[in-house]
């Protein structure tokens, strides 16, 4: 046990607090943080500056700070790499991989082939350097269909491949052998739903099980059109929209986002179109154009690219598309990378107001 400083917060407003803590270097990582039914108490390295308390303040409404006694956190080994060392000959452990994904309960590793042969081991040994993970799945092979899901393998832990995973205050229940999830994309969903405005109309062209629209919708009053080809992805959504307290509406379309535009009278309605589907976004400029209100709004469009393309291609590719669409490009409001996805390749997003 140990006295420090705490920062209290509700516990629904935790996740983008914690990541400020680590940012600001404010948080203790020797003391676990604590919970109670409706607040979260983080234990702080220092008292926070006055600039740093502003920062506190434009994340939530409410908080205090004080003194209490926390838990002192096991000092175990702090990765996997130390976890396997004394397990694996020096020559295996420099292909151990040095990230993994982490989805509710399940941790997903991708174990290169020159460590094959101990995978149950290294599956092992994650599940006891994290305790809150019961499964570690190994990726099989990469993700390459239509519905954008992989094929994975049990190395530890359950037998069980369906988690709830909460992220910003909201519920997912996924299956990741049905849908696809990937929790690196948290940030970027809650950069888009801190965009949208009250009483917005978002059409979510590749919605998955729903991270942006669920998120959007528990956020602000808005309508949200969500469109996913996958069954089981949109089967997850009605699970999510019904375990999150919404705010906005989420209406769930299954089928090819050209076809459900077109069917369900989505023609000129939108505020704002979605298109997180970096593979395939760019064959549907033309729906998201006749998607978007006549007056104009806004296109959150995502792409993957070489490094050696981000200057130019990033933008070009979808202005050009956009103008052959009879809409013309405003403005550009945001162009960033989102995340690396392999080496010198990475997800991008460009933000473009059209009209």
């Amino acid at each position: 046990m140990s006295t420090a400083y705490y920062l209290c917060i509700h516990k629904t407003e935790g996740e983008p607090v914690r990541k400020l803590l680590v940012r600001q270097s404010l948080i203790n990582a020797k003391l676990q943080i604590e919970k109670d039914e409706n607040y979260i108490y983080f234990p702080l390295a220092k008292l926070p500056s006055d600039s740093e308390k502003e920062l506190i303040a434009s994340l939530v409404k409410d908080f205090s700070i004080g003194e209490k006694v926390f838990q002192v956190k096991n000092q175990g080994p702090k990765n996997l790499l130390e976890t396997l060392e004394g397990v694996l000959e020096p020559n295996e452990l420099i292909f151990v991989p040095h990230s993994y994904d982490v989805i509710g309960d399940i941790a997903i590793l991708d174990i290169p082939p020159e460590l094959s042969q101990h995978s149950r081991t290294i599956g092992e040994a994650l599940l006891r350097s994290h305790k809150h993970i019961k499964t570690v799945l190994d990726k099989k092979d990469v993700i390459q269909d239509l519905y954008r899901v992989g094929k994975y393998e049990v190395i530890a832990g359950e037998n069980q491949t369906e988690t709830i995973h909460r992220e910003y205050g909201c519920r997912f229940a996924i299956d990741v052998t049905k849908a696809f999830f990937s929790p690196r994309l948290s940030t970027e969903h809650n950069r888009v739903a801190s965009l949208v405005k009250p009483h917005e109309t978002v059409i979510d062209m590749f919605c998955g099980i729903g991270p942006f629209s669920i998120l959007i919708a528990r956020k602000v009053v808005s309508n949200v059109h969500a469109i996913d080809v996958n069954p089981n992805a949109i089967e997850y959504l009605v699970k999510n929209i019904n375990l999150n307290k919404l705010r906005g509406t989420v209406v769930p379309y299954v089928g090819d986002a050209r076809e459900v535009v077109s069917k369900n009278n989505l023609i000129g309605i939108a505020d704002r179109v979605i298109m997180n589907h970096p593979v395939a976004a760019d064959e549907f400029v033309d729906v998201a154009c006749t998607a978007i209100k006549k007056e104009g709004g806004i296109l959150h469009f995502y792409d993957f690219l070489k490094s050696e393309e981000l200057e130019q291609s990033m933008e070009e590719n979808v202005i050009s598309q956009v103008m052959g669409f009879s809409r013309q490009v405003e403005k550009i409001l945001t162009k960033k990378i989102v995340r690396p996805i392999a080496p010198h390749t990475y997800q991008v997003v460009i933000d473009l107001k059209i009209n």
